[in-house]
């Protein structure tokens, strides 16, 4: 049996770059997992939700990903509600990393 596959070209699509708002964490463990970002991610989430696996491809500038890939990756947080099965993650850890987040945002103004 063969797997179905579906090719995404990220230069054919508008892929903003998180702001790192957080809008997709409110509500802590309960959250929806909406980002406020409106492009073509909206249609890539539900394909992220549904897929067994993912394979990326990507040409390296100066031995790093390319930034299209990296915007892309920046952007599933909204999706991690959304998965099945157990994927609770370190409580302590979580609360820490959300403190450092909301002082970085606090520092820059935003």
């Amino acid at each position: 049996m063969g797997a179905e596959t579906e090719l995404l070209l990220l230069r054919k699509l508008d892929i903003k770059r998180c702001d790192g708002c957080l809008s997709c964490d409110i509500g802590g463990t309960y959250r929806k997992g909406v980002c406020k970002i409106k492009d073509d991610m909206r249609e890539i989430y539900p394909k992220l939700i549904e897929a067994d696996a993912m394979v990326f491809g990507t040409p390296a500038y100066f031995d790093l990903l390319s930034g299209l890939l990296k915007n892309f990756m920046d952007r599933p947080c909204p999706v991690w509600p959304k998965l099945p099965g157990d994927i609770s993650r370190n409580k302590d850890v979580e609360q820490k990393l959300k403190r450092l987040a909301r002082k970085l945002v606090r520092s820059l103004n935003l």
